[in-house]
């Protein structure tokens, strides 16, 4: 059985200590959601110095787990908005927004590790970014308010 190798690059020097690069590695595994198992060692793979290769068994984070699960799962509630008409695309994670003013909007949202993305989008084809933010409530502010959308 083979398996797909998956592979941080860290930027460190060759002769870094081995401690070093083993913590550089764990804080690298964390930001893309996983950790190393507990009790396992890293493995030295190959023997050119200058260019190391470890190996260690990892394990989703709880943050990994839960992108999964909003990346795959329903797609997130879009509260009413006085006086805009919110309609859901087919694209998962876009709505068409005409607000109260008759104005378009594209509200589009990106689940990731750490915090989901919602953006707003304006113009012609929704080419102007308004408002990117990992709280979805500002994103909407500025459907709820138009006059802060322009500018």
């Amino acid at each position: 059985m083979c398996a797909t190798a998956h592979v941080i690059r860290l930027d460190i020097r060759h002769d870094v200590r081995q401690d070093d690069a083993e913590a550089a590695a764990a804080r690298a595994l964390v930001k893309t959601g996983f950790r190393p198992v507990l009790g396992w060692t890293w493995t030295e793979v190959g023997a050119d110095a200058s260019r190391r290769r470890w190996r260690i068994a990892i394990e989703p984070t709880a943050d990994y787990l839960s992108y999964v699960e909003r990346r795959y799962g329903p797609r997130p509630e879009i509260p009413a908005i006085d006086g805009a008409t919110v309609t859901a695309r087919t694209q998962r994670g876009w709505w068409d927004v005409t607000t109260s003013d008759g104005e378009r909007y594209a509200l589009t949202w990106s689940p990731q590790i750490g915090g989901d993305r919602w953006t707003v989008w304006g113009g012609e084809n929704f080419t102007r970014l308004v408002r990117s933010t990992t709280d979805q409530a500002k994103a909407l502010f500025v459907l709820r308010h138009p006059s802060h959308a322009r500018g």
